[in-house]
């Protein structure tokens, strides 16, 4: 929302680049409007080998009100692409990443995978060894475990060197965004680490906290190297107006997680999971 973008098409053979501005959420960026003129300058636009490829120019500053500056103290950035012809949304196909313009930058290093390489942080810390369900969405791993009374849950999200990060579940709203969803959510605030009940009233806005109480019990929170490791448990039941139930019926679950102080959106890691609270699982399980 309130992005400037700018927007390479490939249509029928043909490339154009337009300056635009996107006015909300997973809606059609709109071009600049009639009477300023747009601040991209095309240096380059070509397909070879399948490849679009184009290059092009624009300046630091904005020179009308739906154009936003380079910053040169850094922010978040996002880029997108499809083969769709509108550009309504790009799905999942979208990548963001937080950068300071004009720092130089090395070469991206080779992606290592969970449990792969030689160290100890390449890989979550060991598990309890406890009957738990696993779900798994990139260096996000939540597990759960139904006991007597309550719910038993851990979070093993890879930090890295960050000193601001959360993790968090939502339950109980139907996985229809956000909108509705209690939500248990692990802090780290420049290298201190909190356990916060929360209901999110609105998507992609910040969860608020529960004004009546945390029913969430914090067993341990540590950050063991450069992973988060949060063990807490929950009551089956809700107790308040801000509070869903953990009941042994079909829910949906949505786990994210970011390095970030920012708590309105998490970016692209997402795990959604469709599952019976309390049903047993055979094996754990890679979320899209």
């Amino acid at each position: 929302e309130k992005a400037d973008m700018v927007i390479a098409s490939l249509v029928e053979g043909d490339i154009t680049v337009e300056d635009r501005y996107a006015p909300a959420h997973m809606v059609r960026p709109e071009l600049d409007s009639t009477g300023f003129p747009s601040q991209v300058t095309v240096v380059s636009a070509d397909v070879v080998d399948g490849v679009m490829r184009v290059t092009f120019t624009r300046p630091l500053n904005a020179t009308d009100p739906e154009d936003n500056p380079v910053f040169p103290e850094g922010g978040k950035y996002t880029w997108a692409f499809s083969t769709k012809s509108e550009l309504g949304y790009h799905d999942e196909n979208r990548g963001m990443v937080a950068t300071v313009w004009g720092q130089g930058c090395e070469a991206l290093p080779e992606p290592v995978l969970c449990g792969e390489g030689t160290g100890a942080a390449d890989g979550p810390p060991p598990a309890p060894d406890v009957p738990a369900c696993e779900l798994r969405k990139d260096q996000y791993f939540l597990r759960y475990e139904e006991r007597e009374d309550d719910f038993w849950f851990r979070m093993d999200f890879k930090l890295g060197s960050a000193v601001n990060a959360f993790a968090a579940v939502g339950f109980g709203n139907g996985g229809i965004g956000m909108r509705g969803a209690d939500v248990l959510m692990t802090r780290v605030i420049d290298g201190e680490i909190v356990l916060e009940d929360r209901f999110a009233e609105k998507d992609m806005v910040e969860p608020v906290l529960d004004p009546e109480g945390s029913q969430a019990t914090l067993i341990r929170a540590e950050i063991i190297d450069g992973w988060l490791v949060s063990e807490f448990t929950r009551p089956r039941s809700g107790s308040g107006d801000f509070d869903q139930s953990i009941a042994a019926v079909e829910d949906v679950i949505i786990f994210s997680g970011s390095v970030t102080t920012n708590l309105g959106y998490h970016g692209s890691l997402r795990g959604v999971k469709s599952l019976v609270w309390g049903e047993s699982c055979e094996a754990a399980e890679e979320v899209e």
